[in-house]
């Protein structure tokens, strides 16, 4: 039954891996039934490992070639389950069982979950052994592309061989094996990046690096595991005959699925601003919606408070809310969290301080009836607010306006550029999380809502209106991402986030050309200009060229004029110092000279003085002996003395003349005495030093 008819063993091949995996179980002694061996590609290798190989296939020639080569074989149809278990138990002899392997085997079967059921009995009654399955991937690449080209190619084997009752993808495949009663333990899938598929040579779309190519490999890889793989190479053990032997596709419904579920992202720091948030959720005029608020890293306390607060909100509301405890990662971390838990149909996000206006799910429903399936945009308002102390807490108030200045039309190649929309404007279709692999990135600090918007737009196309249904509050201080986070911070997820986008093909929507042909001709006339004013730039240059050559002259002229001005200076600080070292001399030979003068006009004068003294004394001497003769005179001749006043008066002028005419001979004598005369160079003397100190000075 298996389409590995090839006896050659290869370790690249979908036999090396099996082998790879029975090793890595310690799987080296006891009996491997290989059941629909073929031609037993790995039986010599099993052989090796020390196992016990037995074939065990449908087909009499390919077991006839086992058994020349010394194999133990089984003919056995795998179809017929109700003798299969007893069939192997009779070979088995009282042996023990090692494991057994499926190998391109349940996909020829049209009820393959028989087969595993009974496996799985006989599995457990020998002690739980493995089972090592091989099957082709539906789901690989090439497949996918040439469907979406219309082509179906069936061939005689590989991932489209006719003989194939049964097609399996991941999902398929463990959903199968687990109601089957086997879980998977290992894997080692066989990738193909070019399959047995890659055909024709002429499409496109089958070929790395067209955009076509490119964008649905992206799509593909993103969306699931196993693009790129031909075979799954799996182990799996058996549950057990205590454990459930089914499990159900789809989890339990906890009533009807709602249009939207509102993930609302708190830390628990601001309650006020949460119960507004949720009461503007409790004035919707549409219904439709639930409410899963994602507690992101909050003590008990404050989770406790949160819980309360949705206790508060009106019944309807209260029993479609429920608070989630989320730990540790980033900001993207309580979104996610918030998606794996959403039921509705889209998901919007809400942050604790933004408010949802009444209208705001009314307008993502009819938006959602325009275009189902996209991406859905409305308008945003906005104001600042600060941290206020309330009676009952920490609150708020705001500081400014309210504007909308995000634009209320939508186009991609700006957002590309920038973020313009705030994240509480935004519902998505929850499909493009849980299907096409779209997932916010914990490795952004920031961002990471601007991010999943961009590719969720690229993917699912967007729908907007102008409608503003929202209010965004940002905070001056506090906690926020534009006061937590620095500026490169953000600057380096806006580039993580372009550069991840840059690296990928993606559809542009309708419109892109007619934009991409208006920007283009924006840039043609900023480039007119540009090339105008480089022109005039030219100019420009030219005239700083000449100014800068004319400055450069002028600055060899001003420092050949400051070496001269130094030379000059230095010129007259010598001729200054000489003429200032003779002044020095010659006025020290005058001072000296002039000492000497003084020294002797000093003793001549002091000689004349002494003269002029005696003289002086000997006329005071003869006045006072005049003036005793005339008292004695007086007191003789008392009787007489009225007689005698004009002879006495007479005698006092002749007496006063007689001493003016003595001090006039004196001073006269000595203005023509030898002294006055040596004294008249130092008198000259006397202003001409101290003009000469100055000027030394």
């Amino acid at each position: 039954m298996s389409d590995l008819n090839d006896r050659a063993y290869d370790e690249e091949s979908v036999q090396g891996h099996v082998i790879g995996l029975l090793s890595s179980l310690g799987l080296h002694e006891g009996v491997l039934f290989d059941l629909g061996c073929g031609f037993g590609a790995i039986a010599e290798t099993c052989a090796e490992l020390g196992l016990d190989y037995v074939g065990v296939d449908v087909n009499g020639d390919v077991l006839e070639d086992l058994a020349k080569r010394g194999f133990s074989t089984a003919l056995l149809d795998m179809a017929d389950t109700a003798a299969l278990a007893e069939s192997l138990e009779g070979l088995l002899a009282g042996r023990q069982l090692a494991g057994m392997t499926l190998l391109d085997v349940i996909g020829h079967l049209a009820s393959p979950n028989d087969l595993l059921t009974v496996l799985a009995d006989l599995a457990n009654r020998h002690m739980g052994v493995p089972l090592v399955i091989s099957v082709s991937n539906v789901s690989h690449f090439d497949l996918a592309a040439k469907l979406l080209c219309g082509r179906w190619d069936v061939t005689a084997s590989g991932l489209l061989a006719e003989s194939h009752l049964c097609l399996f993808a991941p999902g398929t495949l463990e959903t199968k094996l687990r109601r089957a009663g086997w879980g998977e333990i290992k894997t080692d899938d066989l990738l193909a990046p070019r399959s047995d598929q890659h055909f024709p040579e002429t499409l496109p779309v089958l070929y790395k690096g067209t955009p076509l190519h490119d964008f649905l490999l992206g799509v593909r890889e993103q969306s699931a595991p196993g693009a790129l793989v031909s075979q799954f190479v799996r182990a799996y053990l058996p549950l057990g005959p205590t454990e459930p032997s089914a499990t159900p596709l789809v989890a339990p419904r906890r009533g009807a699925a709602p249009f939207l579920s509102v993930v609302v992202r708190t830390q628990g720091r601001r309650s006020i601003t949460l119960e507004d948030n949720l009461t503007s959720l409790a004035a919707q005029t549409d219904r439709d919606f639930e409410v899963v608020v994602c507690c992101h890293e909050t003590s008990d306390a404050e989770y406790a408070e949160v819980e309360e607060i949705t206790r508060r909100l009106p019944r309807w509301l209260a029993n479609k809310t429920r608070a989630v405890r989320v730990e540790g990662g980033g900001r993207a971390n309580p979104l996610a969290a918030g998606v794996a838990e959403a039921r509705g149909r889209y998901v919007a996000f809400l942050d604790d301080d933004d408010l949802a206006f009444c209208h705001w799910v009314e307008q993502f429903a009819r938006l959602a009836k325009i275009r189902p399936g996209a991406v859905i945009r409305a308008g945003c308002a906005t104001h600042a607010i600060d941290e206020e102390p309330w009676d009952c807490g920490v609150g708020y108030r705001q500081t400014g306006p309210t504007q909308t200045p995000y634009p209320l039309s939508f186009d991609l190649l700006d957002h590309i550029v920038e973020n313009s929309t705030p994240n509480c404007s935004v519902a998505i279709p929850r499909s493009c999380f849980t299907d096409l692999g779209v997932s916010f990135d914990d490795d952004l600090p920031v961002l990471e809502d601007w991010d999943v918007l961009l590719r969720a737009a690229l993917l699912c196309g967007l729908v907007s209106t102008p409608e503003v249904t929202s209010l965004y509050r940002r905070w001056r201080r506090g906690y926020a991402s534009h006061v937590e986070h620095s500026e490169a911070q953000w600057e380096t997820a806006k580039q993580s986030v372009r550069g991840r986008l840059d690296a990928r093909a993606f559809l542009v929507p309708p419109g892109t050309v007619s934009r991409v042909v208006e920007l283009q001709g924006k840039v043609t006339s900023l480039s007119e200009e540009v090339a105008s004013l480089g022109g005039r730039l030219g100019e420009l240059q030219f005239e700083r060229d000449e100014l800068s050559a004319m400055l450069q002259d002028a600055e060899q002229r001003l420092v050949a004029a400051e070496e001269a001005i130094a030379e000059l200076s230095a010129l007259a600080d010598r001729q200054l110092a000489q003429a200032t070292a003779t002044a020095e001399r010659q006025v020290a030979e005058i001072s000296s000279r002039a000492e000497q003068r003084v020294a002797e006009v000093s003793s001549v004068a002091a000689k004349e003085s002494s003269l002029a003294e005696q003289r002086v004394a000997e006329v005071t001497a003869l006045a006072e002996a005049r003036l005793i003769q005339k008292r004695a005179i007086e007191a003789r001749v008392d009787v007489v003395v009225a007689e005698r006043e004009a002879a006495l008066r007479s005698l006092d002028d002749v007496a006063g003349r007689a001493a003016t005419e003595a001090a006039a001979r004196v001073r006269a004598d000595y203005e023509s005495s030898r002294s006055w005369k040596m004294m008249a160079p130092f008198r000259k003397l006397s202003w001409f030093v101290p003009k000469m100190r100055g000027r030394a000075g």
